[in-house]
């Protein structure tokens, strides 16, 4: 087999792309179909085939947990055991699961500890245990209280009105709010995480670059109110990338996706500032929109600020194409040359660098010093290639045991080399294929080595 072909997966193999996108893709719908009522009934959307419903079954769970928790509702991992038998014992039950519950149940005010889940996972205890170190440490929410990030529509926090909830990360919710002194919306994220968002996001000023108004704690909760722009992130676009067709689209298509998405938002509607993208053509739209991330890195980077969680959850796509980075949760500030250390290092695995897993991993030679604006270079190219070629440039295993065992198997993955874009993509010229290359170099000093140098390009 040719290095061209080796480099593109196998989709009909267990840890093709295809598996993964499908999956992902089901497990959208599945979240669409909660926001137009209670949540369904998660056999509608299994696979009676094998090999990937396992896969899809302990996603749907996790995501089922949450819904019902959101609901009120008491949810447990045992009440899914009889009805689905391939979930095995409470013994060797999934540890991911385990934690996914635990996630949920942190999420809306409750304070689960690990003795709890000793006696009714006493098989898993030992593993458990070590899975729940390693996620604090990723997430940094060790010391996090039990205070509810819920808030229903009309409720009242100072000089916040929450009109409604805009969308729902691990550990903060987002909020359309009207601030009621000046009489304005804006988007109210409400977390009980620690950290510096506002104190960070207040020293950088970029279009392409979420601004923020003011930061606030009111009763253990910490609300950054930023400026409302109507939009979407560009993970739901990236469900909606799967269903369109490159050879005809337009960046107009991509504006009347985004206008019906938001129609019935402030502000959602008689937009102006379209035209240039409307005309343009998939690859150079899709580059705009990574021009504009790569000129807010710059500005960040410039400022000694970086992002270290570049995803597309994390990346919103305007009313007019343009696209802005958000969620400086773990954001790391470094001036005048320093290298601090930090006890949690933040970030998403699927879209980190090699150095940045490697410092994930105990026994790996790695810092978290090592981790500079290079790996946001990294992580940029990730959703550069991914908005190109439609899929992740890894394959996905679903299947591994642990999240240690996932870390190591995604760094040996980056360590071999960057994938090359699939031979098909029309207007992806060489220039455009080696700048991706280069963005996800495995070594940092092969990469950009810095984001001017990835605009000029």
């Amino acid at each position: 087999m040719s290095k061209e072909n080796a480099s593109e997966p196998n989709e009909s193999s267990p840890g093709g792309n295809k598996t993964f996108t499908s999956v992902e893709a089901i497990l959208a719908r599945y979240v669409a179909a909660c926001r137009q009522g209670p949540p369904p009934d998660i056999d509608d959307f299994l696979p009676s085939e094998q090999p990937h419903r396992l896969v899809l079954l302990e996603k749907l769970i996790a995501a089922d947990l949450a819904q019902r928790m959101r609901l009120g509702q008491t949810a447990r991992l045992e009440d899914y055991l009889g009805r689905f038998p391939e979930l095995a014992t409470a013994d060797d039950f999934s540890c991911e699961l385990i934690v996914a519950e635990y996630d949920a149940r942190r999420n809306h005010g409750e304070s689960p500890g690990l003795e709890e889940y000793a006696q009714r996972f006493p098989g898993q205890i030992s593993r458990l245990r070590s899975e729940l170190s390693t996620h604090a440490y990723i997430s940094g929410t060790e010391d996090e209280s039990s205070v509810s990030l819920e808030l229903d529509p009309g409720t009242v926090l100072d000089d916040f009105e929450i009109e409604c909830l805009l969308g729902v990360g691990s550990y903060a919710r987002v909020y359309l709010a009207r601030q009621l002194s000046l009489d304005r919306w804006v988007v109210l994220k409400v977390s009980r995480a620690s950290g510096e968002e506002g104190k960070t996001l207040a020293q950088l000023d970029h279009p392409h670059i979420a601004s923020v108004f003011s930061e606030q704690t009111i009763s253990g909760r910490r609300l950054l109110a930023m400026r409302y722009v109507p939009g979407k992130t560009m993970a739901d676009w990236m469900v909606h990338r799967m269903e369109i067709n490159i050879h005809a689209w337009r960046g107009k298509d991509l504006l009347d996706w985004l206008e019906e998405q938001i129609a019935g938002l402030p502000g959602g509607k008689d937009v102006g500032g379209r035209e240039e993208f409307a005309e343009l053509r998939f690859v150079p739209a899709m580059c705009r929109m990574v021009l504009g991330l790569a000129r807010a890195l710059q500005h960040s980077h410039e400022q000694g600020v970086m992002h270290r969680d570049i995803k597309p959850a994390n990346i919103l796509i305007d009313s007019t194409g343009r696209a802005l980075l958000m969620d400086f949760n773990v954001a790391e500030r470094r001036t005048n040359g320093s290298n601090s250390i930090e006890t949690s290092v933040g970030g998403t695995l699927a879209y980190m660098a090699p150095e940045h897993l490697a410092a994930l991993q105990p026994d790996v030679s790695g810092s978290v010093a090592e981790i500079d604006r290079r790996s946001d270079i990294y992580s940029l190219g990730v959703v550069f290639y991914e908005l190109l070629a439609g899929r992740h440039p890894w394959p996905h295993d679903e299947t591994i045991p642990s999240l240690s065992a996932t870390i190591r198997q995604l760094t040996a993955m980056r360590l071999q080399g960057a994938p090359q874009l699939p031979r098909r993509l029309p207007g992806v010229s060489p220039g455009l294929r080696s700048i991706v290359e280069k963005c996800l170099a495995p070594l940092a000093e092969d990469r950009y080595q810095s984001a001017a140098q990835l605009v000029e390009d």
